[in-house]
């Protein structure tokens, strides 16, 4: 198939039969029928999950909750429609183009030197778009998927413009030690990879940790208000909703009772997206609290810690940028024993935010005595880019039957 049809297919409204596309993991499902979990629990259907992995036909499915059910394609459904055309065109175009990546490497957790047994192996890279698709006057993908690991990949020059701003991620890919597929383009981008350092990285590194903290304080406002929510309808069982949202209007930070009530539903709506409640309501959730397991409300008590781990894994790597002129990828010692802790919850959460905003001040001194460059080598980027070009179009050319123009 040339590529004009995988254009084609981008621009066209389709027709899909759902049970015939590979859910990849990460999906958001809901379940079309009750099905039992590993632990005996009947959930019923319309419970949503989330797709851990999956062997031909057979997934694993977790709920937020931590239930997991073991159960074949046609007993699940998408959550969302437009998702599943997002899928479906994600299958499409990776088995049109993975053929065309020119770099792939390890990052995350294993990258780092924090993996443990359940730690994914997450892979990034960078792949190049046939000469047929740049010349077309269809759009053309600047991203692709493999929808069986979700390993990511952007078109070269997405990639490019993503390290001129000093993207975080992409400089992570491009520095990253494990490198597991590398074309000659491939080689020469690694080699050419200090045209992104810039003091840009300063900005890109304080607003990605800026949206690290307000995700922390978002995530442990809710646990506190649901932990406030707990604890009255606890102390007080005989209390309908309307009265235990004025008691909860006084303890927490809400204009009025009805902001207050909006939060229980939120709740409730909650354990019941989770499999744990049979219905939505304030009776329902009164009823399940009474007797509810603690490992079951735990999710809405307790903060996870992975945005604090993430945060000060940050922080660290943009110091170091700002005095090395190189990221700190795989961390050791005193520094690689901390984010452990950070991330196994073994730290309380305000020590970890105090931690994070003593990193943020060294990260400030560092940016005012960096050596960095002002901007990223824009020229060089531009003269590989062009490289790239001229290889998709030689390739083309070498790949057609060039007929000689008819005279006369």
């Amino acid at each position: 198939m040339i590529l004009y049809d995988i254009i084609y297919f981008m621009n066209k409204k389709f027709t899909l039969d759902e049970n015939s596309i590979t859910i990849p993991k990460g999906t958001d499902v809901v379940l079309k029928s009750p099905q039992k979990s590993d632990d005996g629990y009947i959930l019923k259907a319309g419970t949503v999950g989330r797709v851990q992995s999956f062997y031909y036909n057979t997934y694993e499915i977790i709920t937020p909750g931590g239930r997991k059910i073991t159960c074949q394609r046609d007993q699940l459904s998408v959550q969302k429609q437009n998702v599943l055309h997002e899928i479906s065109r994600s299958h499409y175009e990776w088995k049109e183009l993975k053929n065309e990546i020119i770099y792939e490497a390890i990052v995350g957790s294993r990258a780092w030197g924090l993996s443990d047994e359940a730690s994914d192996t997450d892979k990034k890279g960078i792949f190049l778009l046939p000469f047929s698709a740049t010349a077309s006057i269809y759009d053309a993908p600047d991203e692709i998927r493999n929808p069986e690991t979700d390993s990511q990949y952007w078109e070269v020059q997405k990639a490019i413009y993503q390290g001129l701003r000093a993207d975080a991620n992409t400089l992570e890919t491009l520095w990253s030690p494990l490198v597991t597929e590398i074309t000659e383009l491939g080689e020469e981008l690694r080699k050419k990879r200090s045209m992104f350092i810039s003091r840009y990285i300063y900005g890109s590194f304080g607003h990605y940790a800026m949206s690290q903290f307000k995700k922390i304080h978002q995530k442990l406002n809710r646990y506190r208000v649901q932990n406030q929510i707990i604890v009255i309808i606890g102390e007080h069982p005989d209390l309908n909703m309307d009265q235990v949202s004025e008691i909860l209007a006084e303890k927490i930070p809400v204009k009025t009772p009805y902001e207050a009530k909006e939060l229980i539903t939120d709740l409730y709506q909650s354990l019941y997206d989770r499999g744990l409640l049979p219905q939505r309501g304030f009776d329902i959730l009164k009823e399940f609290l009474k007797d509810a397991p603690e490992e079951e409300i735990m999710p809405a008590r307790k903060y996870r810690p992975k945005n604090a781990y993430n945060l000060l894994r940050l922080l660290y790597s943009g110091i170091n940028w700002m005095t090395e002129g190189e990221p700190l990828i795989e961390v050791k010692g005193i520094i690689k024993k901390e984010l452990l802790s950070v991330k196994k919850g073994e730290i309380p959460i305000e020590e970890t935010l105090k931690k994070a905003h003593e990193l943020a001040e060294r990260f400030e001194k560092a940016y005012e005595k960096t050596s960095l460059p002002e901007e990223p080598d824009y020229r060089s980027a531009d003269e590989f880019l062009l490289l790239c070009r001229e290889h998709g179009a030689r390739k083309y050319l070498n790949s057609i039957d060039l007929k000689p123009p008819v005279t006369g």
